[in-house]
């Protein structure tokens, strides 16, 4: 009865050592993907420059929309309003 105890103990102590083993190499592995995403994403946002550039084109474009949008209403003939027609 004892060499079975002493034997369950050591299967026990063998799978906790593969346990401990395995949480090892995955916390090791997780730091690695984190690490690398991070690089990637880093990467690949555009500066601050590059944004302001973009979010002025934006502007001046949906500037310049509204406004053709408004010169049309008023070759309508509405006065400029927007249509209401559904």
């Amino acid at each position: 009865v004892c060499k079975i105890a002493a034997d369950e103990r050591a299967a026990y102590q063998d799978e906790i050592d593969r346990l401990d083993n395995s949480v090892k190499a995955l916390d090791a592995r997780v730091a690695k993907l984190e690490n690398s995403l991070s690089a990637r994403l880093e990467s690949q946002l555009p500066s601050e420059e590059d944004f302001n550039r973009t979010m002025g084109y934006m502007e001046r474009f949906f500037r310049t929309f509204k406004d053709i949008v408004k010169d049309m209403d008023k070759e309508d003939g509405d006065g400029g309003k927007l249509n209401q027609k559904t």
